[in-house]
């Protein structure tokens, strides 16, 4: 696993939290290239948000993922055709 997905690792497959795997505890701590340090998804997040402009923004639209036969949806024609 990846030091984001430690990070994450509080959470279950269906998105629920757990503080347990079974009987033994979740360890959700984890270090990112350049030596951040975290320990669960809110410091994660903390080191993240520090990062912000090493992230490059991504438009994605809602349902971008049905592709209607026509290659059209009510927004417009989609993303690359």
């Amino acid at each position: 696993m990846d030091q984001l997905g430690f990070g994450l690792e509080n959470f279950d497959a269906i998105g629920q939290w757990r503080d347990k795997d079974g009987k033994f505890a979740i360890n959700a701590s984890g270090e990112l290239p350049g030596g951040a340090k975290f320990n669960g998804p809110l410091a994660l997040a903390k080191v993240l948000d520090k990062r912000r402009s090493e992230f490059v923004p991504l438009p994605v639209r809602k349902n971008a993922h049905i592709r209607p036969r026509s290659g059209t949806c009510r927004a417009g024609p989609l993303h690359g055709r």
